[in-house]
C-alpha cells in the first residue's frame, strides 16, 4: 500500500515518535544520588555501631541497617528494571504478532505496522517502569497486537520473564473487579507515557503516542482520546472501555 494515498497515515509517519533507546529511563535515578545516599547510610551505621559498643543501645543500629537493606534492594530493583528495559528496546517481535492486525485493518502498510509494534514496545516499557501498578492500554490496535502475542504462549512467557520479570496477564474489562481499576490504570498510562515523551501531562501540546495512534492510523473502532482530558486529575470518567490485565489492560476515553 502507498501511504501517500492516506493523508492521515502519512501524517502519522511524519510524527513517528522516539519511543525507545532512551539514554535514561523514567524510573532511573542518577548514580551520584545513590552514592550520596549510600555514603550517608554507611556513615550512620558506623556512628550507630560506635554508640552500641559504648552504650549498649542496639535499636539505632538495627534501624539504620534496615534502611541500608531497603536502599540496596531499591537500587538492585532499579538496575534489574534497566536490564529489562534494554531487552525490551532490542526485542524483535515475531512477525505473526501482526497477523490479526493486518486482517482487521488492511489499510495499514508496513510503515504503519511498525508504528503499532513501537506502541506495543512502549506499553511494555511502561509496565516495566511501574511493576506494582496497573497500566491500562489506551490503544485498540496495539491491544490487538498484544492479544495476538499472548496466543504464542511459549514465546510470550519467555518474553515476559526476560522483559518484565513476571507474566503479564490480559483480562477483559468485564472480568475486572471494578471499572475504576481501568480508569486508574489509564491515569497511570497517561502519566508515564507523558513522562516518557517529555509531555506536560496537565497541559499537553500533543497526545502521547499510545493515546494518539488509533486516530493517527485511522482505526475505525479505535479508542478516542483528546488533548482536553482530565487524565491528570484526581477524578475522571472513562468513556468506552476495553480490557485490562495484571499490570495492564485497555481502555479508551475522551
Amino acid at each position: 500500500m502507498n501511504t501517500c494515498e492516506n493523508p492521515f497515515i502519512s501524517q502519522a509517519i511524519k510524527l513517528k515518535p522516539v519511543l525507545n533507546k532512551h539514554k535514561t529511563y523514567p524510573f532511573e535515578v542518577p548514580l551520584l544520588f545513590w552514592l550520596f545516599l549510600f555514603a550517608i547510610i554507611v556513615f550512620s551505621l558506623y556512628e550507630a555501631a560506635k554508640s552500641f559498643f559504648s552504650t549498649g543501645r542496639i535499636w539505632p543500629f538495627i534501624f539504620i541497617l534496615v534502611l541500608f537493606i531497603l536502599l540496596l534492594s531499591s537500587y538492585i530493583g532499579m538496575r534489574e528494571r534497566r536490564h529489562r528495559a534494554i531487552f525490551l528496546d532490542s526485542y524483535s517481535f515475531p512477525p505473526a504478532v501482526m497477523a490479526e492486525v493486518i486482517k482487521r485493518y488492511p489499510h495499514l502498510g508496513d510503515d504503519e505496522l511498525e508504528l503499532v509494534l513501537q506502541g506495543l514496545r512502549q506499553y511494555f516499557q511502561l509496565c516495566n517502569a511501574v511493576p506494582l501498578q496497573t497500566v491500562s492500554m489506551p490503544s485498540r490496535v496495539v491491544d490487538l497486537a498484544w492479544h495476538e502475542f499472548i496466543l504464542m504462549t511459549q514465546s510470550y512467557a519467555q518474553f515476559c520473564e526476560s522483559g518484565l520479570g513476571r507474566f503479564l496477564h490480559h483480562t477483559p474489562a468485564v472480568e475486572m473487579a471494578s471499572p475504576n481499576t481501568i480508569a486508574k490504570g489509564l491515569k497511570v498510562a497517561w502519566f508515564y507515557a507523558c513522562q516518557w515523551e517529555e509531555i506536560d501531562q496537565t497541559s499537553p501540546s500533543k497526545l502521547p503516542w499510545l493515546f494518539a495512534i488509533d486516530n493517527e492510523l485511522s482505526i475505525s473502532d479505535g479508542f478516542k482520546h483528546s488533548l482536553n482530558n482530565d487524565y491528570a486529575s484526581k477524578t475522571s470518567e472513562i468513556g468506552e472501555m476495553g480490557c485490562a490485565g495484571g499490570c495492564g489492560g485497555c481502555g479508551g476515553g475522551g
